[in-house]
């Protein structure tokens, strides 16, 4: 899939975007924290996006491959 987006915080919005008029749910950015929420996990071009200088603000290049894993948890 290719998205624009100059960030990485920038990148996953719009994912989320596009996903809601598919009406899927998919909203990797929590609301309250504006941060990653706890139940994904993110990788561009194979590092955690925690261990990049600026994380969610890295600005991304034409190229760069974000991964966007998904950890299902039961709350049952």
């Amino acid at each position: 899939m290719e998205v624009e987006g100059q960030t990485l915080r920038d990148l996953l919005a719009e994912i989320s975007r596009q996903y809601k008029q598919a009406n899927i749910d998919f909203e990797p950015i929590n609301p309250t924290t504006n941060d990653l929420d706890f139940d994904y996990h993110v990788l561009v071009n194979g590092k955690d996006y925690l261990v990049l200088p600026h994380s969610m603000d890295t600005k991304l290049n034409d190229g760069d491959e974000v991964k966007v894993k998904m950890s299902w948890r039961w709350d049952g």
